[in-house]
């Protein structure tokens, strides 16, 4: 595990954590990604990000804080293709190719673009409700060279 999330969306004029996305580029497998799923609750909680993000090459989880009085108020919202997400034609062939993607589709986000978003209506009416109020004027950083 990384000391530090890969990418992050801050609140416009806050230092508070909207949003953390962890970058994995292991086989797409449930299995595999367990422990790297446990870090990302484990940091949203740390910092109180409402959203996360754990995107590999084919398949980016959306997980969201309920805030319910519970043991593990992050829960798994939604799933969705990479490249449908970051409007890509395949997947990024590397992870520095994919974090690069991701910081720039999270970056057409805080500006508000509708191009940012899938032209699929189901899926721009699943991403408006977790990550776009996360995401409104935030500022984008990453942790590593982009």
């Amino acid at each position: 595990m990384s000391a530090e999330a890969d990418v992050l969306v801050l609140a416009p004029d806050l230092p508070k954590v909207a949003l953390i996305a962890e970058v994995r580029t292991p086989p797409d497998d449930r299995g595999e990604l367990s422990e790297e799923r446990q870090d990302l609750r484990a940091r949203m909680l740390r910092n109180k990000a409402a959203v996360g993000l754990m995107v590999t090459p084919d398949r980016t989880w959306v997980y969201h804080d309920t805030y319910a009085d519970s043991d593990e108020p992050i829960e798994l919202v939604d799933e969705f293709p990479t490249a449908l997400l970051l409007g890509l034609t395949e997947p990024p062939a590397s992870e520095r190719e994919l974090v690069r993607s991701l910081v720039h589709w999270l970056r057409r986000l805080t500006t508000g673009s509708p191009a940012a978003l899938p032209s699929a209506a189901s899926v721009r009416n699943r991403l408006a409700r977790h990550l776009l109020p996360a995401m409104a004027e935030g500022r984008v950083q990453t942790t590593g060279p982009v």
